[in-house]
């Protein structure tokens, strides 16, 4: 196959990923855990596709290296091709964009998960060894204490 029918089938393949990405991202935003697993498997097949295409790549510049030193892919192409291939390139950085959207959004849900566990926990951890202070009485504080205490 020729590299320009690959470029075509990659950019198949990164509009597909784009699609998948906003619906894995929406999935995460109204809790659909079961949609959002199965995104994963697809997401990862497209992955592999992708790094196929990436070899695909390297081995066409390959084949035009002058003196040792590959060249930029962009000056090898012409005409429609180069247009896809600056396309490609811009429907990936989309991509990476929305991933990292994603990638944020995550992160900031386990954090709260996490701080709202903190909360909850019956044992602080600043105190789990030290159980009772001098007169005798818990330190260990936990939400109903705090409430009690206010």
């Amino acid at each position: 196959m020729l590299f320009e029918e690959q470029l075509e089938t990659a950019i198949a393949l990164a509009l597909k990923l784009e699609t998948l990405l906003a619906s894995e991202y929406s999935s995460l935003k109204v809790q659909d855990i079961s949609t959002f697993q199965n995104i994963q498997s697809t997401k990862t097949d497209l992955l592999l596709q992708l790094q196929l295409f990436d070899q695909h790549k390297k081995d066409f510049v390959e084949e035009h290296k002058v003196m040792g030193i590959p060249p930029e892919i962009e000056p090898l192409l012409a005409g429609d091709p180069q247009k896809n291939w600056i396309y490609l390139i811009e429907i990936l950085s989309r991509c990476q964009t929305q991933h990292r959207k994603t990638e944020i959004y995550l992160d900031q849900k386990i954090k709260t998960t996490h701080n709202v566990l903190e909360v909850l926990t019956v044992n602080n951890q600043d105190h789990t060894t030290k159980l009772y202070n001098e007169s005798g009485k818990n330190t260990i504080k936990t939400l109903g204490n705090i409430i009690d205490e206010g």
